[in-house]
C-alpha cells in the first residue's frame, strides 16, 4: 500500500510538472520512475531532455531556431498533436530527421499531413509571436536506414518566417567539420522522462560533444559515418527522449548536429546519436538546388501559360 502511494504522489508530480507548474521544481526529473522500488526513492532526483533546464537566457537565444512539427490537426488541445521538432535554417527551410517524416517502409509522408508551428516556446499556448505553417514539400535521404545512417530531411514552408522577428528566427548552418570536446545545447519538447509525460515548455540541455572514436567504444554497434554522439563524461543522467527527435544540436551558436536516436533517455550507459550536418552538406546542397530549380521550371510555366491567355484574349 505504502508503495502504491508513493508512486501515486509522483505520477502527479510529474503531471505538475508536465504543466510548468512548480516553478522551483521545473528542472527535477525522475529516470524512470515507475520503475523504482521503494527502497530506491532514497536516492536523489536525477536530471534526465529527460532532464532539461528552462533558464531563460539559452531559451530566449534558441527556442525561436526551432520549429514543432505535428500532424494536421490536435486532438483535443492546441499542441496535442507534436510528435517530432526541426530548426529553421532559411526564410522557408527545415532540418529535421528522415524517421520523422518518413515510416517503417520507407515511404515519406504526404506534405498535407504536416504542420509547423514556429514562435511559440509553449507548445501548447499559442501567443502573439506564433505562426502556424502548412508544408509546400519534404525531401528525406533515400539512402535512409532506420535506427542508422542518413536519417536527415529538408521541409519546405508554404510561407517565410517573418523578418526581423526576435521570436522566430534562422540558424547557420557549419562552415566546417564539428569541433570535438565542445559544450553545446540541445532543445526540445519531448519527453520528461522515460515514458513519462511531453513537456509544455521546451527545455534545453547542455552537452558535451564526443570524438568519433569515443563514441565508437560507448556505441560500439550503433555509431556510424554520419553520424555525432553527445552526453556527458559520467552516467547519461540527461538526454533527448522521444518527442525531441529532429530538434537542434548547437554548438557554437551554429546547427552542427540533429536529434536522431534517443537511446540515452532514460539509460545510464548510453549516449544518444545526432545526424552530423556537415557531412551532409552535400545532400542538403543538392536538394535545395533541385527545389530552386523545380521552382524556377514552374516560375517559366505559369509565364508561359499567362503569356498564351494574353494573346488568345487579343
Amino acid at each position: 500500500m505504502q508503495k502504491l502511494i508513493i508512486h501515486f504522489l509522483i505520477t502527479l508530480l510529474m503531471l505538475k510538472l508536465s504543466h510548468g507548474n512548480f516553478s522551483a521544481l521545473n528542472s527535477i526529473y525522475l529516470n524512470s520512475v515507475f520503475q523504482l522500488e521503494v527502497e530506491d526513492l532514497e536516492i536523489e532526483f536525477l536530471f534526465l531532455i529527460a532532464g532539461g533546464l528552462r533558464h531563460p537566457i539559452p531559451m530566449e537565444k534558441f527556442v525561436p531556431y526551432m520549429v514543432s512539427i505535428r500532424s494536421r490537426n490536435p486532438q483535443k488541445y492546441f499542441g496535442d498533436n507534436h510528435f517530432c521538432a526541426g530548426t529553421i535554417f532559411g526564410k522557408d527551410l527545415v532540418l529535421t530527421t528522415a524517421h520523422c517524416v518518413m515510416d517503417k517502409r520507407r515511404v515519406i509522408t504526404k506534405p498535407r499531413r504536416l504542420l509547423l508551428v514556429a514562435g511559440t516556446p509553449n507548445r501548447v499556448e499559442p501567443s502573439n509571436t506564433t505562426i502556424q505553417y502548412p508544408v509546400r514539400s519534404l525531401a528525406a535521404n533515400l539512402n535512409f536506414v532506420r535506427k542508422n545512417q542518413n536519417d536527415i530531411a529538408i521541409i519546405r514552408l508554404k510561407g517565410v518566417i517573418p523578418e526581423n522577428s526576435t521570436a522566430i528566427k534562422s540558424i547557420r548552418l557549419p562552415e566546417g567539420p564539428p569541433q570535438f570536446g565542445a559544450h553545446c545545447t540541445i532543445l526540445g519538447w519531448g519527453r520528461l522522462c522515460r515514458n513519462g509525460p511531453l513537456s509544455d515548455l521546451a527545455t534545453h540541455l547542455g552537452v558535451h560533444l564526443f570524438s568519433p572514436e569515443e563514441c565508437r567504444q560507448k556505441l560500439p554497434d550503433r555509431f556510424k559515418e554520419g553520424m555525432l554522439c553527445a552526453g556527458e563524461n559520467k552516467p547519461f543522467k540527461q538526454d533527448p527522449c522521444r518527442g525531441d527527435s529532429g530538434g537542434p544540436l548547437i554548438c557554437n551558436n551554429t546547427l552542427t548536429g540533429i536529434i536522431s536516436w534517443t537511446i540515452g533517455c532514460g539509460s545510464f550507459h548510453a549516449a544518444s546519436l545526432y545526424t552530423d550536418v556537415w557531412y551532409h552538406r552535400q545532400w542538403i546542397e543538392q536538394q535545395l538546388s533541385k527545389s530552386n530549380n523545380l521552382t524556377m521550371a514552374n516560375d517559366i510555366l505559369i509565364y508561359m501559360l499567362l503569356s498564351v491567355l494574353i494573346f488568345w484574349r487579343k
